[in-house]
């Protein structure tokens, strides 16, 4: 399973994602991490991860627009994998 090592990962802990989940939250966006090296390589290997915050059944943020998402999709890219692929 390649994302075992990420599985349990506190990505709030990083002040980097924490800042890319804040932002998309206060956004209702999609927001890129800045550079990281992805956990679940197992070389070391430059991606970012993505993240979507998910509000309600519909995406729609709920009636307080302080409240905080329901949860957040994650997509982890690679970058090296990305370019191969092109």
């Amino acid at each position: 399973e390649p994302n075992q090592a990420a599985l349990g990962l506190n990505v709030y802990a990083t002040a980097s994602r924490a800042e890319a989940m804040k932002s998309a939250a206060a956004t209702n966006t999609v927001v890129a991490t800045q550079g990281i090296y992805l956990v679940q390589e197992k070389q070391s290997r430059l991606g970012c991860l993505l993240f979507l915050p998910v509000f309600d059944a519909e995406g729609q943020r709920r009636p307080d627009l302080n409240s905080h998402p329901a949860g957040f999709l994650v997509a982890a890219l690679q970058f090296q994998a990305l370019l191969e692929e092109g």
